[in-house]
């Protein structure tokens, strides 16, 4: 099928292109009366630009609809898995060394394959488009695991999909690779949550055993210095810890918890204390919910109490202690090494170099975690190239029936969209997002 049966906006080029040559036609009859010449000239050159339109609307041909129930098995391809295979790259068509290192490194996250399979296998004939972009995923993460050409994977399908829901020039241009994960884990949760609402009859989650991998949550903890009141302000669900760039992921991890200062903090008790005082010492305490900002209380007190007075001039700020608290910890996890800074308002890359001290797993929650993928950026704030570093891995075959399944290391490769080569274990780089997953029993095979 050709490009021009294929691409969307070519389609709709097409489909109103003949309107718009009609309406030419139209007015070259009617209002160019200038000469007979003149507007036998323009009526063949209009009729030739309708004969173009309808050549090329009658010539698309829609993209087949993806079939839906196909078989996705973890379980069935864990047998073909080999730890000494050479992956195949992926084709970068146009800027799309951010899609490429990302789908590569989700290649090497056996617990979420082996999720998004699941979740697969309860779609039905009705596809959503979050539907079609899983499975279009799947596909490449399917052929990352078990084939053997050495012809790159063709991307397209799922960027077309994605293109949907972005600007077109979204992947026309270079963009962060923290962007597009998160992209794609926003249409995930989407399809598993049309899923829990087509099952909640049927399944319960427990039953559906569905959980992402990568889905963790964190609580913000607040601490006003005047008042003396600690509080949460809310509880987040996230697929990416944001760290700022430190030593080694341990010393980013201390970072993310460590404490911080703000100045100008609108404090919750403070200002229902003062908009109190104001309103003859009424009990207002009651009010206070924490999944709520400041403002949003004191206007619910003052519609609720019928009070003739503006919310915002009882918003008091403080000086706070805030602090980031993992409360949920993630079976696999992504972490984004923030590595700019602003100089006079201008973007600046922090080269410091990441050592990811791989040999030791990270602990989270008594959970060995084991370095599986790095994304690198090579270059600067406006521009540069992603690569990645990943891991192979095999399944231990002994235990494929157990509930948790085993895998073994396996080789390290450097892969720059479709160049691929064997490497020794990355020990530092200008690591941009690193993952971990959780092997269990984990015998090396590097």
């Amino acid at each position: 099928m050709s490009y021009f049966q294929n691409s969307r906006p070519t389609y709709y080029l097409y489909k109103n292109f003949t309107l718009i040559t009609t309406l030419t036609y139209l007015q070259s009859y009617y209002f160019s009366w200038h000469s007979k010449m003149q507007l036998l000239s323009n009526k063949y050159i209009a009729l030739g630009f309708v004969g173009l339109g309808l050549a090329g609307y009658l010539s698309y041909k829609a993209p087949k609809q993806i079939e839906a129930n196909r078989n996705y098995s973890f379980i069935d391809i864990q047998s073909s898995l080999n730890y000494d295979n050479i992956p195949p790259g992926i084709k970068n068509n146009s800027n799309w060394c951010f899609v490429n290192s990302v789908l590569q490194a989700l290649a090497s996250q056996p617990s979420f394959i082996d999720y998004l399979f699941r979740l697969i296998n309860y779609f039905t004939s009705k596809l959503t488009k979050d539907m079609q972009i899983c499975i279009e995923l799947a596909n490449i993460l399917k052929l990352e695991l078990i084939s053997y050409t050495k012809q790159p994977i063709q991307p397209d399908p799922l960027i077309y999909l994605l293109q949907e829901d972005q600007n077109y020039l979204f992947f026309q241009e270079q963009q962060d690779c923290n962007e597009l994960f998160n992209l794609l884990m926003k249409h995930v949760e989407n399809a598993e949550k049309h899923i829990r609402q087509s099952y909640q009859v049927m399944f319960s989650r427990e039953k559906m055993n569905l959980r992402n991998p990568f889905q963790f949550f964190t609580r913000i903890q607040i601490y006003c210095q005047q008042c003396k009141q600690k509080y949460s302000i809310k509880i987040e669900s996230n697929y990416v810890l944001y760290l700022q760039i430190g030593g080694s992921i341990q010393d980013s991890l201390i970072k993310f918890e460590s404490t911080q200062y703000i100045d100008d903090f609108a404090c919750i008790y403070c200002s229902v204390n003062k908009l109190q005082s104001q309103a003859q010492n009424k009990n207002f305490q009651k009010y206070i919910n924490h999944d709520d900002e400041a403002i949003q209380i004191l206007d619910r007190i003052i519609r609720d109490q019928k009070l003739r007075l503006n919310s915002k001039n009882f918003i008091v700020k403080r000086r706070v202690e805030r602090r980031s608290i993992l409360i949920a910890f993630p079976d696999t996890l992504c972490a984004y090494i923030n590595r700019l800074e602003y100089i006079n308002g201008y973007p600046v890359k922090s080269q410091i170099p990441f050592h990811l001290a791989s040999q030791i797993p990270l602990e989270l929650e008594n959970k060995n975690l084991n370095l599986s993928a790095v994304i690198c950026h090579q270059g600067y704030a406006e521009f540069g190239h992603y690569f990645c570093f990943r891991r192979l891995f095999s399944c231990n075959i002994n235990n494929l029936l157990e509930a948790e399944q085993e895998y073994i290391k396996g080789s390290w490769f450097f892969i720059s969209d479709d160049n691929v080569e064997r490497c020794d274990e990355p020990a530092q780089c200008q690591a941009a997002i690193v993952f971990y997953d959780s092997y269990i029993q984990l015998t090396d095979k590097s």
